[in-house]
């Protein structure tokens, strides 16, 4: 990207870290503005087309523009959208998600927005980041700053969007059992970070001796009698608090294989790689 369009999105970024100083984060784990800007001009074609083709990006954009033309009114009990909301706004999705299950001749039917991780964690996400808001039997509806947010490069908007999760979102909805309910270790995420950023780009990784090192290292713990079974959950703790979202924000590429066990397929993490995007991105926070 030439410095002149790198000046037409200066504007645009300095709005991106105003609406972002109005948030509960700590000033100093803000992404600074000269190194988004610095990234948005080193971005290549290659990224600035996976940026924009991101479904989780894409995704965040077709929720708001739901909550600015539809004004959904939440449950009573909890606010979550109710299920005509839910269906209409995963049917927009890029890829949108399967909401009734159908196991042998039973139809399970959706209950409740919780049900549909991926419209849970981008609705988490935005109230996170103060992008909406609304709540019990209320309607919920951009703030300014979602406003703003439509507006902004699909970049500014990705980049924006990583850092509520990385600064502000707790991470363990993404694994929500009470073996973490004490929450994260202290220094978890910045160790994570660090990790990450260590790593060559498109150069394979292990998943599980990457696991290990980031359990170890930031003690990470989870209660039980059976070590094997404690370990093992950590694993999948750490995939889906750390991998998996990494990999829906294009910060890494997954390999997985599939796997047999009592009769149903599933796919496993072997490796991943950090992206040239991912780089970048991540450089940011």
């Amino acid at each position: 990207m030439s410095d002149s369009s790198t000046s037409k999105l200066t504007p645009h970024v300095e709005e991106a870290i105003r609406l972002a100083s109005r948030t509960p984060i700590r000033r100093s784990d803000l992404p600074k503005l000269q190194n988004i800007v610095a990234w948005l001009r080193d971005l290549n074609q290659a990224d600035t087309a996976l940026i924009e083709s991101l479904s989780l990006r894409r995704d965040m954009v077709t929720l708001l523009k739901y909550f600015k033309e539809k004004r959904p009114v939440g449950t009573q009990s909890t606010g979550n959208l109710q299920l005509k909301a839910v269906r209409e706004v995963c049917a927009q999705f890029v890829n949108p998600p399967v909401l009734d299950a159908k196991i042998g001749d039973k139809v399970y039917k959706l209950r409740s927005e919780d049900d549909v991780f991926l419209l849970y964690y981008l609705h988490m996400l935005a109230n996170t980041g103060e992008l909406v808001t609304g709540g019990q039997a209320r309607a919920w509806r951009l703030t300014p700053a979602g406003e703003v947010f439509l507006e902004l490069p699909p970049a500014v908007q990705l980049g924006y969007m990583l850092a509520i999760w990385w600064h502000q979102e707790d991470w363990t909805i993404t694994f929500p059992y009470t073996g973490l309910s004490r929450g994260l270790p202290r220094n978890f995420r910045k160790t994570t970070l660090s990790r990450l950023l260590e790593l060559e780009v498109g150069k394979p990784v292990s998943y599980e001796p990457f696991a290990d090192d980031l359990i170890a290292t930031t003690g990470l713990t989870w209660s039980s009698k059976d070590q094997t079974y404690a370990h093992n959950t950590l694993r999948s703790a750490v995939k889906r608090m750390v991998i998996y979202p990494m990999e829906w924000f294009g910060c890494v590429v997954c390999e997985y294989k599939t796997k047999t066990s009592y009769g149903f397929k599933s796919q496993e993490l072997i490796e991943f790689r950090l992206t040239q995007l991912g780089k970048g991105l991540l450089g940011t926070l």
